[in-house]
């Protein structure tokens, strides 16, 4: 090939009889483009690719032969030993490129590190390749954009991904076996995990309310993403958190199934008793027929529940405990993907703040059984105070039977009668270790000043209303009265909560247009 020096695209896809590609590629400086898409008898990449300086796009998806191994220390060594000889003028670059793969270990000549590639690598697909381990090195090609590692026998990727501050794409879609995704650049907009189904944690996911789309469709195992949301099974939860929703015996129902259905995975699960931990709100979802008793507060599920906090000694509000009662409805024929709209409204009339909360994950009713959901809101200082006006309301795609609420309390005077408290209020003294005020949380969820959404799946919402907001800065202004265009503001930031009738509506309006 070093009779080519002006050639640009080198295609060699389906070449199924190529075993090794020719160290005189290394001449070919202008290359941008090398595609070796299915050669699946390819064992050998020359050193000298490292020294195609121009290189941008290198395809070896379905390279099934060709083996990835670390090789920092021979790199460091060579890149040592030829500094050093240009130090002094000892070697022209084009002699050191005919030693060079000498130079490296024979055992390079049957497999390839990312450390040979060059650093203007820009697109790298490893698709369908036998790569179990993806080496440390990868962080060295710093003008990475584009990353394929789809179908790859990975368990994990390196934790310096971070550090690729040019990467936009990541596809690891069909990595059956990939356990855990790292910290991910900020650059990052396009994140491609459908059908991994042994991962469990993803450690963040950058811009996903502003730029980023995400498929993580099938990952049934999926539980955590990290400072968005965590489910663990219920004998794995602090005491605490059990006791803030006034459950101190939980045993009898501690072994029981529930079937929960995530809708950030569209993915059901039958599991144990299940805690939920997101936004600063703690949810456990498990078969009932009865809203608690002490749920003081209580409504049925086509109306607002509107109460003024009251006065008592001692006594400082830290939280709000809600409880829905809800089954299948029975004239639904779909399957459980029709149910994704859950909502609980919660709003301070007196001080200006709502917050509307839609869970990533739901337990889903037996036929012709009833379900409870019952969540734990902690409220920040000055949030919720004696005498303001709290109003909430509960829609869901399901059938919301009924729904109560109750006021949680922090004994501030633990050594003093408090003689003003009731058996219709709760009081427990306060973890804040334990507890994220749902106030701390909802900063990247505001969508208007004081009004809030607070949820991790319908995350093109919030995309939106970031758009809007970088067109007309007005829109994010609590004062600002947004526009019919905008289909959730209706539902999501006001008390609307008769189903039936909104959908009436919304035929009628069909009909006549």
């Amino acid at each position: 090939m070093s009779g080519l020096p002006k050639l640009e695209r080198l295609i060699l896809k389906d070449c199924i009889d190529l075993v090794e590609v020719n160290e005189s590629i290394g001449d070919l400086e202008n290359l941008v483009h090398l595609n070796l898409r299915d050669c699946k008898n390819l064992m050998k990449l020359p050193t000298s690719i490292r020294s195609l300086g121009s290189l941008q796009d290198l395809i070896l998806s379905g390279c099934s032969k060709l083996e990835l191994h670390s090789n920092t220390n021979a790199t460091n060594q060579v890149d040592s030993t030829v500094g050093a000889m240009k130090k002094f003028n000892l070697l022209s670059t084009k002699l050191w490129q005919s030693i060079e793969s000498w130079i490296l270990p024979r055992k390079n000549l049957v497999s390839f590190s990312l450390a040979s590639l060059p650093h203007s690598l820009e697109r790298l697909s490893l698709a369908h390749c036998n790569v179990a381990e993806i080496p440390g090195e990868l962080g060295a090609l710093s003008s990475l954009k584009h990353l394929d590692l789809s179908a790859t026998p990975i368990l994990n990727l390196p934790g310096n991904m971070k550090g690729l501050t040019m990467l936009q794409t990541l596809l690891v879609e069909g990595c059956a076996k990939l356990q855990t995704l790292p910290e991910l650049p900020a650059s990052l907009n396009s994140l491609e995990a459908g059908h991994c189904t042994s991962l469990k944690k993803v450690t963040n996911l950058p811009n996903i309310f502003t730029s980023m789309s995400k498929n993580l469709w099938d990952c049934n195992e999926l539980v955590e993403v990290e400072s968005l949301f965590e489910m663990k099974p219920l004998r794995n939860v602090d005491i605490e958190m059990i006791k803030n929703l006034g459950l101190f015996n939980l045993e009898s129902n501690e072994t029981s199934e529930v079937e929960m259905i995530n809708y950030l995975t569209n993915t059901t699960k039958k599991c144990r008793l299940q805690g939920l931990n997101e936004c600063g709100i703690f949810s456990i979802f498990l078969h009932g027929n009865k809203i608690p008793d002490w749920f003081s507060y209580k409504s049925l599920c086509n109306s607002v529940l509107s109460i003024v906090v009251p006065s008592h000694l001692n006594l400082k509000i830290r939280g709000l405990n809600t409880c829905v009662l809800y089954a299948r409805r029975p004239d639904h024929k779909d399957g459980p993907h029709v149910f994704s709209e859950h909502f609980v409204k919660v709003s301070n009339e007196t001080k200006g703040l709502m917050w509307t909360y839609s869970p990533v994950a739901m337990g889903l009713p037996r036929e012709n059984q009833d379900m409870l959901w019952l969540s734990h809101w902690v409220f920040g200082d000055n949030e919720l105070e004696s005498g303001d006006e709290i109003r909430v309301s509960v829609k869901s795609g399901l059938w919301a039977k009924e729904f109560g609420i109750q006021l949680v309390h922090e004994e501030e005077n633990k050594g003093e009668d408090a003689g003003s408290k009731s058996e219709d209020i709760i009081t427990l003294p306060w973890n804040q270790n334990v507890d994220v005020p749902v106030s701390v949380s909802a900063s990247m969820y505001a969508m208007w000043r004081g009004k809030y959404f607070l949820c991790n799946h319908r995350y093109r919402t919030h995309q939106a209303q970031f758009r809007r907001c970088q067109e007309n800065p007005a829109y994010g202004d609590f004062s600002y009265k947004p526009g019919a265009s905008f289909h959730l503001n209706r539902y999501l930031f006001n008390h609307e909560v008769d189903i039936e009738e909104h959908k009436m509506q919304y035929v009628r309006k069909a009909l006549t247009n």
